[in-house]
């Protein structure tokens, strides 16, 4: 069976009896295999093409309903459910890095209650290199492995994997960058084709879109938040003349508006620090600190915060 100068497979026709093929007979079985082989390369196309529209319909999806989270941990709640019900997975999670503490952190679960997050996460405790989510981040590689109890990167949590066999993850970058790892789990030995590993793929590299554009936005909105409150607090003790009202509007307004729950005054007397406006205690003795001690004089010895 021959079709774009490739062998497909092999044609066989038989008798029960001694029978001599002529030529011409030859020749029919050939016209009939190559016939046989052209049906055969538009199945596979047909299926390949079916298959692909799927691919990209999920995609398709899957951006969508990103496109309307502006939430980090929306977003990849919404990805983790998403892909796992598509993929048709057991259940599938979604860390997101923290790049100051170095952790990866658990924001996303399907197949479970999202309330379990905060549990899972503090006994997952994962960083980069540690078991095979923390591989996955570490080596920036998607994997598929057809079973984690054979896999020597693999971690056991007793009463929450006892049944995961199969695990699909990949990385979500943007750039170079690291975001965090999304990863589907099924009960089953070999459970997802390889196919779904490239897929798999295509969708972190969505949640990394998605997830850049959140963080981007957070960020301008954070600035607008702090430089919105910086403005209201210059405004509101600029109208103060008296010292010790001034000085008590402006840990007022600190603590209220930039959400400190400590903030106090200390003034320069002589060689001391003295506290002179503090909010988030009870103490009412003023303190007082050598401009030679601890942080607070240090910051007066160098002008520097």
């Amino acid at each position: 069976l021959r079709s774009d100068g490739t062998t497909r497979g092999v044609m066989t026709v038989a008798f029960e009896k001694p029978h001599e093929f002529a030529a011409e007979e030859l020749r029919l079985l050939e016209s009939l295999a190559d016939q046989a082989a052209i049906a055969l390369q538009n199945a596979r196309l047909f299926q390949w093409t079916t298959s692909e529209r799927k691919r990209v319909q999920l995609l398709l999806d899957i951006a969508q309903t990103l496109s309307t989270a502006v939430e980090v941990p929306e977003i990849l709640q919404r990805a983790t459910s998403v892909t796992t019900e598509s993929l048709g997975g057991m259940f599938g999670e979604a860390f997101l890095f923290d790049r100051a503490t170095e952790r990866l952190h658990l924001r996303g679960l399907a197949g479970k209650d999202p309330a379990l997050i905060p549990e899972y996460d503090s006994r997952f405790n994962l960083r980069p290199g540690m078991g095979l989510v923390g591989w996955i981040a570490e080596q920036r590689q998607a994997v598929l492995v057809p079973d984690v109890r054979q896999d020597p990167r693999w971690l056991h949590f007793d009463t929450i994997d006892e049944r995961i066999r199969t695990a699909l993850g990949a990385p979500v970058l943007a750039g170079d960058d690291v975001l965090g790892v999304l990863v589907i789990f099924h009960e089953l030995v070999g459970a997802f084709p390889a196919d779904y590993l490239d897929l798999l793929v295509a969708i972190a590299r969505q949640l990394g879109l998605a997830l850049a554009g959140a963080m981007r936005y957070q960020e301008i909105q954070r600035r607008l938040a702090e430089m919105t409150a910086i403005q209201q607090v210059g405004q509101v003790i600029g109208r103060r003349l008296q010292m010790q009202t001034l000085l008590e509007e402006v840990v007022h307004q600190v603590r209220e508006v930039l959400g400190y729950p400590l903030v106090e005054i200390l003034l320069v007397e002589g060689d001391q620090l003295v506290q002179r406006s503090r909010l988030g205690t009870s103490e009412q003795e003023p303190q007082r600190t050598s401009l030679y001690s601890g942080i607070v004089g240090r910051a007066v010895r160098t002008n520097q915060p």
